[in-house]
């Protein structure tokens, strides 16, 4: 992920411990490795026009419909 954003991995680790801490997205212990799932279902923070919820604008950015897998490693 840090090399397709063009960050550092510690930047990335950050993100990704903020969004966590935020409940957007789990994190699973897999023997010594980590599993995130995105949670499509939460509404964004930020009030706007019409409450939308995390999947809806990551389909807005991919620019497809979103694909069902939910789990991926981060970093």
């Amino acid at each position: 992920m840090a090399e397709a954003l063009g960050i550092t991995e510690r930047s990335v680790y950050a993100i990704v411990s903020d969004l966590t801490e935020a409940g957007y997205v789990l994190k699973e212990r897999d023997g010594r490795r980590n599993r995130y799932s995105i949670q499509h279902h939460m509404p964004l923070p930020e009030p706007t026009g019409r409450e939308r919820t995390v999947g809806e604008v990551l389909d807005l950015l991919v620019g497809t419909k979103r694909r069902r897998r939910t789990s991926g490693r981060a970093g």
